[in-house]
Parts: C-alpha cells; sequence; structure tokens
C-alpha cells in the first residue's frame, strides 16, 4: 500500500486549515463500515440498531450480503469524499460524481435489504 498518498492528504489538510482530525475521523468512520460490513458477512449475521426502540435487527442470508455491499458503497463514498475535498480539476468531478452514485447505491440496496427480508425471506429476529 502506498502510504505516500496518506501522508499527502494529511499534510495538504494541515496548509489549507484544513481539520486534521475531520480527516482522521472520517477515514476511521470508512474503514470501520469497512470491516464491521466483512466481519457481518462472515458471521451472517448483520445487526442494525434502532435507537428509538432499543430493538436491534439482525439480518441473516442473501439480506446480509445485499448490506453488505451497501456498506461497501458507503464507504467508497466517504473516501471519495475524503479525496473530493483535496483533488483538482478534473477529479474533484469525478470524485463528487462516485459519491452520489454510491451514495444512492447504498441506500438503494438497504431498503432491497429490508423489503427482501420482510417480504421474501422473513428470517431476520427482533431482540431487545
Amino acid at each position: 500500500m502506498n502510504t505516500k498518498g496518506l501522508k499527502n492528504i494529511f499534510y495538504r489538510a494541515k496548509n489549507e486549515k484544513e481539520s486534521r482530525l475531520e480527516t482522521i475521523v472520517e477515514f476511521t468512520f470508512a474503514s470501520c463500515l469497512f470491516f464491521y460490513g466483512i466481519y457481518a458477512l462472515l458471521q451472517d449475521d448483520f445487526l442494525i440498531f434502532n435507537r428509538f426502540s432499543r430493538h436491534t435487527i439482525h439480518f441473516h442470508g442473501v439480506p446480509v450480503w445485499i448490506l453488505f455491499f451497501a456498506t461497501m458503497c458507503a464507504t467508497v463514498s466517504v473516501v471519495s469524499f475524503i479525496i473530493f475535498r483535496y483533488a483538482k480539476g478534473d477529479y474533484r468531478t469525478k470524485c463528487r460524481r462516485i459519491a452520489q452514485i454510491t451514495q444512492r447505491m447504498a441506500f438503494i440496496l438497504l431498503v432491497l435489504a429490508i423489503l427482501f427480508d420482510r417480504l421474501i425471506f422473513r428470517n431476520a429476529t427482533l431482540v431487545r
């Protein structure tokens, strides 16, 4: 892995008076999304918390795969947003476009996984 690019992002963030902490938090969030998606896929158990009713929903089977691809789209979206901030010229429009497309894909895949689970597979468990 080329770490020179990552160092360059943090160096430029400092020079452009962007918050270095903000970039680190976004990169950490993207990493957590990535690793949770892989973990949920390996365990065949994708967990979604509901903060209003304090229930959690466990997805199993095919909806886990759909949610895995949704988390990968969300990860790509966050990373492209980080790159967008430091890119110049034509790369900015490409990064913005990639972020928009992957955000929409992630949302569509999330809704699709919930619909598949509720209407077709019916194997999600609701736990208090």
